[in-house]
């Protein structure tokens, strides 16, 4: 009778341990996943940010406006329903009005960027966009 009730024991200590040790272990994934998300998302508004369109609308915008407006770039939608992070480029008046300068699509598995014509519904290569808007 006494080696079963150490059996048994022993048994819930395992089964306890067990089930703390995977909770840790989903857990873990969890903020791991979240941390590389959120290092993705850096990485793309850090790409987006280093263009040379956006270098040079946010130069005209803070020079014209006296260092009173300035130019924001922020994820409009990540990858779910889409494959690409939705990236928007925009000017701070300093109210709640905000004119949106440029539209990107960025793809987290090459960082490739291209823009968005949001009039048109179409992406356009950085190569491109730049030829047609001399």
């Amino acid at each position: 009778m006494r080696q079963k009730l150490i059996i048994i024991g022993l048994s819930i200590f395992c089964v306890g341990i067990l089930t703390f040790s995977c909770n840790d272990k989903v857990e873990n994934t969890v903020e791991s996943k979240a941390l590389k998300d959120s290092l993705e998302a850096i990485k793309v508004l850090d790409i987006v940010s280093h263009m040379p369109e956006v270098i040079d609308r946010k130069k005209i915008i803070e020079d014209n406006s006296n260092g009173g407006r300035k130019l924001s770039v922020w994820i409009v939608e990540k990858p779910g329903r889409s494959p690409y992070y939705s990236i928007a480029v925009g000017e701070d008046a300093g109210n709640t009005e905000s004119g949106q300068h440029f539209n990107f699509h960025v793809y987290p598995d090459s960082m490739r960027v291209l823009f968005y014509d949001m009039l048109n519904e179409r992406e356009i290569l950085p190569e491109v966009w730049r030829a047609q808007n001399k």
